[in-house]
């Protein structure tokens, strides 16, 4: 059983790590965020401290461990410099990666990028349990939001995700699963006949180990919640309670809770025209251009997959979370072939590649056909496990976790760019701000690339949205440019990173982005203005 530790407030003075050695994570007894990295601890039986946090009344020396002043962040006492890491997915990949004693993630990549949808598709069932607490209504999207992980243990024929014992997906959403018997008191229990395994599953995970650890009964749950409804959280309850009424309340809850315009489109007979004025063509484009085919649309017939051994992957032209995974692709020198998908009039049959009618999506020839998988983190990480022979992540567990925090804090400037280009004058501000901790990390580095000589994983998942910062300059004026003087890393950066071939063959001029955006802005997007900007072109060239 845990021992339980007071939390940690303003005013109160900064802890003195012991010097021996052991992991260092701040938590709070109650964020379910946090308990996903207990559990993984617990898991690999990895000796550490717990440092517990009140997040209403934050010490003021936290930012010093944890920039964003949240849970977790984990110390790393033997690694030089003593760093932190923080974001419980980032955390759980790194434990497992750095202890690889006992795995919980599957040694198979496309299992392993599986689960790491299943996870992200988990964020739905969060954000439901969340809304039920003070909206019944939002039940019905839990109960929906289960069946999918219901489905998926039947289709393993497993007791855990995991297989005979729990692994990362198990441990990554237990936490809202111990909570959701919190939701009995507002009139929801998991149904036993719909949720027949899920149950079985919550049975298991009680029983084990890792989880029995922290593990908290509803009644607990209620007092907390109790608190944050009045604005006075009584964090340290657990060590406030009487201990045999505590032991009565865990007995019962055991109980109850079971971018380059250089190209041909649309395989036409214009490809064939231009070909045939300019054959020296086709081998310059097979080796330097992408091919852009328009995008499929509502009415459109479905592909018909070939049964080459190529990957397939659905993108959409202007899409930057495509464009990272498009980018990975070039970078490792795989075969592919592209399906452009129009995002404003899907294809009916999208849903059948992409469940969530979005892109990038991944196509892998199987002996069965293919297997999709999406989401371009998901994807970026599969990539870089399967085909190995040029990683792109560090080898270093920490370098490659330091990375993707960064990849994450990036998000602040996708936020930033999508407020600036509808004119919010705000998100200027941010972008900037924003990308002064990117400057800073490449002074840090002095290196060419984050990556190092070469472009590696976090070059590539941040720049699509560098590449499109150009076309604030048209929208804006000169009211925004990437600032020379206050970025002199990053302006650099860019050029090389223009100049490197897997960028290249991708990339667009900020004037292409900006008539994609005016669309996007005006609900009226021309998804083939390339097409139509090339064929004209074409036709010029041929004819004229």
């Amino acid at each position: 059983m845990v021992k339980e530790v007071s939390h940690l407030k303003t005013g109160d003075p900064e802890p003195a790590f012991p010097g021996d050695g052991l992991l260092q994570l701040f938590s709070m007894r109650f964020c379910p965020y946090a308990q996903r990295v207990h559990l993984v601890l617990e898991s690999k039986e990895i000796p550490y401290h717990t440092f517990n946090i009140n997040l209403t009344n934050k010490p003021e020396w936290l930012t010093k461990y944890s920039p964003l002043g949240k849970v977790p962040s984990l110390g790393l006492p033997t690694e030089n410099g003593h760093p932190f890491i923080h974001e419980s997915l980032i955390i759980a990949e790194y434990l497992d990666e750095k202890y690889p004693q006992k795995r919980l993630n599957s040694a198979d990549p496309l299992v392993k990028a599986f689960d790491k949808l299943l996870i992200e598709q988990f964020n739905g069932v969060i954000s439901a349990y969340y809304k039920s607490i003070n909206d019944s209504s939002a039940l019905t999207d839990l109960s929906t939001g289960l069946d999918s992980f219901e489905a998926e243990l039947m289709k393993r024929g497993t007791n855990f995700f995991g297989g005979v014992e729990p692994g990362m997906l198990d441990y990554m959403i237990w936490p809202w699963f111990e909570r959701i018997a919190y939701l009995k008191y507002k009139g929801f229990e998991m149904d036993q006949d719909r949720f027949a395994l899920l149950n079985e599953w919550q049975t298991g995970m009680i029983a084990d180990p890792a989880v029995k650890v922290h593990y908290l009964p509803p009644e607990v749950y209620v007092k907390y919640w109790e608190g944050r409804s009045s604005g006075a959280v009584n964090y340290d309850m657990l060590l406030d309670c009487n201990v045999f009424v505590f032991k009565q309340m865990i007995d019962r809850g055991k109980e109850s809770v079971c971018l380059s315009v250089y190209m041909i489109f649309d395989f036409s007979i214009r490809n064939s025209r231009l070909l045939k004025h300019f054959p020296q063509l086709s081998s310059h484009l097979s080796k330097n251009m992408v091919i852009e085919t328009r995008h499929l649309k509502a009415g459109d017939s479905e592909p018909n997959l070939p049964n080459d051994g190529k990957l397939q992957i659905f993108s959409m032209r202007f899409c930057p979370y495509a464009q990272r995974a498009l980018i990975v692709l070039e970078a490792k020198k795989l075969s592919y072939e592209t399906i452009n998908i129009n995002l404003s009039n899907k294809p009916e049959w999208l849903t059948k590649y992409s469940p969530l009618g979005k892109v990038p999506a991944l196509g892998l020839p199987t002996d069965q056909g293919y297997t999709f998988i999406h989401e371009s983190l998901v994807i970026a990480d599969f990539l870089d496990e399967k085909y190995p022979e040029k990683p792109l992540y560090p080898n270093d567990p920490l370098a490659k976790a330091l990375d993707r925090l960064l990849i994450e804090r990036f998000n602040v400037v996708i936020s930033a760019f999508h407020k600036a280009i509808r004119g919010d004058a705000e998100g200027i501000v941010q972008i900037s701000n924003g990308l002064e901790e990117f400057e800073k990390e490449l002074k840090k580095r002095d290196t060419k690339f984050y990556g190092g000589e070469e472009p590696g994983m976090l070059d590539y998942m941040i720049w699509p949205w560098l590449e499109r910062l150009a076309l604030l300059k048209l929208i804006e004026g000169n009211t925004y440019e990437t600032d020379e003087g206050r970025f002199p890393r990053l302006v650099e950066w860019e050029k090389n990173m223009i100049a490197d071939s897997a960028v290249s063959v991708h990339y667009l001029p900020a004037d292409i982005h900006k008539q994609f955006a005016e669309g996007f802005i005006l609900k009226n997007i021309e998804y083939d203005i390339l097409v139509k900007i090339v064929s004209y072109f074409i036709d010029v060239i041929c004819y004229d």
